[in-house]
């Protein structure tokens, strides 16, 4: 596993043209090859509106990627992807915090994700910033695996927007950022 240490230059950028063959590496890596996502989706999400993509770089290099759908005051987290040496340190996290600041500098109101009932890791993070499960949809991925519907209101409410703040400064101070 690759570790991130100070002498790691971390960036978050807005996805671009240039990032999607990495995206997609990553993408296939981790996902089964049924549930990955082509480059035509990312090149089409790039060009909506309402969509919110990030990458994140080491040293230059895409490690990881989320998206979310910003759309009537609403923000749907599409995915929050770290390629599979890096995983286990806290990027994911990152990544996640600047995707809901970007959502609350955009004036969402709620949110919406699925996750893996199983992946405690990832499910610890959304708890962090306010998510709470609200239902399970069953055999969501893959077929076989359920998922957790997880939401959060009252966004742009000035304590939950701290909350935002204190979760995001914790993750962040981990990591030297550019």
């Amino acid at each position: 596993m690759a570790s991130v240490t100070a002498v790691h230059k971390v960036k978050i950028r807005p996805l671009a043209v240039e990032h999607l063959q990495d995206v997609v590496a990553i993408e296939r890596a981790v996902y089964n090859i049924g549930e990955a996502w082509p480059e035509e989706f990312f090149a089409s999400e790039l060009e909506r509106g309402y969509t919110r993509y990030l990458v994140l770089l080491i040293d230059g290099k895409v490690v990881g990627y989320a998206g979310s759908w910003n759309l009537l005051e609403e923000m749907e987290v599409a995915c929050v992807t770290i390629a599979p040496a890096w995983q286990g340190q806290g990027l994911g996290a990152l990544l996640f915090a600047n995707l809901v600041q970007y959502g609350l500098e955009e004036g969402v109101k709620a949110g919406t994700l699925e996750v893996r009932v199983d992946n405690e890791p990832a499910l610890s993070v959304y708890r962090r910033f306010g998510f709470v499960t609200v239902g399970t949809r069953r055999r969501y991925y893959e077929g076989i695996y359920d998922a957790s519907l997880m939401r959060v209101e009252n966004m742009q409410d000035e304590e939950y927007k701290a909350r935002v703040a204190e979760a995001a400064k914790k993750v962040k101070a981990g990591f030297v950022l550019e």
